[in-house]
């Protein structure tokens, strides 16, 4: 995965966790504070209040991806450390968002994994204690009952 793409499961998974009552301050405050620094580094973003509002879609995340390439960043240090402690806290804290989301997140450092089409009733991808120091690229991951997995 390119660092947008940690970047992106960051911001995703993030919203996704900091938006239920449930999670934990631990949470609310890495998500907050990678989107206010984003945003004090690049500008607001509409794509990414896009994305908090439904980080599961597809073309919500391609258009938050979108604007966070054109700015760069993924490239700034600070930012790819505080999406990482955004992926920490949710592994610590609430993994069963990440479960949701089909990305099971465990003790991970980066140098590029991409990972894609993954069609799962239960987790769609699972990684424990690795490590990388680039990225790591989830794409079209499909976990748990669709459709088309249910019997006719």
């Amino acid at each position: 995965m390119e660092p947008v793409s940690l970047l992106l499961a960051a911001l995703a998974v993030g919203a996704k966790a900091a938006l239920q009552d449930a999670a934990s301050a631990a949470v609310k405050d890495a998500y907050s504070g990678l989107k206010a620094l984003i945003v004090r580094k690049f500008g607001d973003k509409a794509s990414l209040d896009s994305l908090e509002q439904k980080p599961e879609s597809k073309a919500r995340q391609a258009a938050a991806e979108e604007d966070l390439v054109e700015a760069g960043a993924a490239t700034d240090t600070e930012v790819m450390a505080k999406a990482q402690e955004v992926v920490s806290a949710v592994e610590r804290d609430d993994p069963a968002t990440g479960r949701a989301m089909g990305i099971d997140f465990k003790g991970i450092t980066a140098e590029f994994l991409k990972v894609g089409n993954i069609r799962s009733e239960g987790t769609g991808a699972r990684l424990r204690e690795s490590r990388f120091t680039g990225g790591i690229t989830f794409g079209d991951v499909t976990a748990g009952k669709t459709e088309s997995s249910k019997d006719p």
